[in-house]
């Protein structure tokens, strides 16, 4: 029973990866690259200046590379994805390395739906 949903929870996990790997090979072929690669551009665009910053390195990356970059990491997803199904190390290892890569390289989270509490959250109530 107990392997039964631990693969469960794999696929369930795992098919987030895919679909968001899916969603960048199909965004890929718009003009531009379409809102993947306005997502990722200021994260790329701020991963390149703290290479510059901390190593003094330009890195050789062109804003008309950036819909590569982002069908790179589709790719990772989707392969990532489907082998972590089958317990596959690998597979944890792109997952993990994707999730880096497409934050800009930092582990946090980038949900974007999450505002900063406004002037009503801030309030002082004295009793």
């Amino acid at each position: 029973m107990g392997a039964v949903l631990a693969f469960v929870g794999r696929c369930m996990l795992a098919s987030l990866f895919v679909l968001s790997g899916c969603m960048k090979f199909s965004s890929h072929a718009e003009p531009g690259g379409g809102p993947v690669v306005k997502y990722m551009e200021p994260k790329l665009d701020y991963l390149q200046e703290q290479v510059h910053h901390h190593t003094g390195f330009h890195l050789p990356l062109e804003r008309d590379a950036y819909p590569l970059i982002a069908l790179t990491a589709g790719v990772l997803e989707v392969v990532g994805g489907g082998l972590f199904v089958f317990n596959s190390s690998l597979g944890a290892l792109l997952l993990v390395s994707e999730t880096t890569y497409s934050n800009g390289g930092h582990l946090q989270p980038t949900c974007m739906c999450v505002s900063p509490p406004g002037p009503a959250a801030n309030t002082n109530i004295d009793a």
